[in-house]
């Protein structure tokens, strides 16, 4: 933990340098989780310099930051209790901190108004500084990504003895809750969605009971020390017709060639275009609107995006996920997702659980 603590502030103090910057303050949340690597939910910010790293939270959660080990031994940040701003601005003016590098889309505008006070003091914003390092996964954290898909998939064989007719789709999504939580946390709200509502990609579960001929569609996932998988699988209720069948194979195959197709250096774009080439030239490129999949990680959803436009490539030891879909408005969806951990040559799939049409 301390080892990779230091190896992460170590490789953020070089890009601040790079952007010419004196400091970074991280106040998003899986931003200082990762820098701190620690799973709480412990409140405060995180100020980097080129030479010092602090760690300031108030007097509710300095304790347990405490019993995190944080700012003890030989470790590379210290812990300050501060109930104000005004402790962050006593060490910004103490290390003569001038450009200040901060996270727009995290930074409150009462934080913001109140360092804007501070005199010599530049606000820069900078996005995806600390993303940059996490979307490329170290060996701890593909550790606990592999257990969070594990347990993920252990939910899936649970939730399948109990689904039958007449169930609500919000039994089924408390069910699945409560027994994956018994591991750790669910990484986002459940998604249940039966019959025409399986059209919704991201429907919440309703009291809306499952009847024959039903398509399911279940899109869920552990949360396991801090990091997410993600994981979606499509059932049926009773005997699918046949144009659920060919549409549920048509949705498997273009995973398949879209899997097949990653590895180290592969072009993002070029990911999706397997899956979604498939699908268009079958007829139902309309009704698939989103992109192929995402980065999972400290947040469910983050870089590398998987898209048509994404020219970047992917890297070994990045996390995504890969989810070809249909949706038919008023008629049924089909969805089928995999959490990818990317290989030099290939890539391994962590939600690995069995894909043939379920029938019940």
């Amino acid at each position: 933990m301390k080892t990779l603590m230091n190896y992460r502030i170590k490789k953020l103090r070089e890009e601040i340098k790079k952007r010419g910057l004196d400091a970074l303050l991280v106040t998003s949340p899986p931003n200082r989780y990762y820098l701190l690597d620690i799973e709480n939910s412990i409140e405060g910010v995180c100020l980097i310099t080129k030479n010092n790293a602090y760690f300031l939270t108030d007097f509710l959660y300095f304790e347990e930051a405490s019993r995190c080990n944080i700012g003890t031994g030989n470790w590379s940040i210290k812990l300050v209790q501060q109930r104000t701003n005004k402790g962050l601005e006593e060490i910004l003016k103490y290390h003569n901190i001038r450009k200040l590098g901060i996270e727009p889309d995290y930074m409150s505008l009462s934080r913001y108004l109140d360092l804007k006070k501070i005199k010599k003091l530049k606000l820069l914003p900078v996005k995806n500084l600390v993303e940059a390092l996490r979307i490329i996964k170290d060996r701890d954290e593909i550790r606990n990504i592999r257990r969070a898909c594990a347990l993920t998939t252990k939910g899936f064989s649970y939730i399948l003895k109990i689904i039958k007719p007449g169930i609500t789709e919000r039994e089924i999504a408390n069910k699945l809750d409560y027994f994956l939580k018994t591991y750790d946390d669910v990484a986002f709200s459940t998604i249940v969605a039966s019959g025409v509502r399986s059209s919704f990609p991201h429907a919440m579960p309703s009291e809306k009971r499952l009847c024959c001929g039903d398509a399911v569609v279940m899109d869920f996932g552990v949360k396991y020390k801090g990091y997410h998988a993600d994981f979606t699988r499509t059932i049926f209720i009773g005997k699918a017709d046949k144009k659920k069948i060919s549409l549920y194979s048509l949705i498997l195959e273009a995973q398949k060639r879209a899997i097949d197709k990653i590895k180290d250096g592969m072009p993002c774009k070029k990911v999706d275009s397997q899956a979604r080439s498939l699908i268009e030239k079958k007829g139902y490129g309309k009704y698939f609107g989103h992109s192929l999949g995402h980065g999972v990680g400290r947040n469910i959803h983050e870089k590398p995006h998987l898209g048509k436009e994404n020219k970047s490539p992917l890297r070994e030891n990045m996390v995504v996920t890969v989810e070809p879909a249909v949706y038919i408005p008023g008629r049924f969806g089909i969805r089928i997702e995999d959490t990818v951990l990317v290989k030099k040559n290939g890539c391994e799939i962590l939600t690995d659980f069995p894909k043939n049409i379920t029938e019940i």
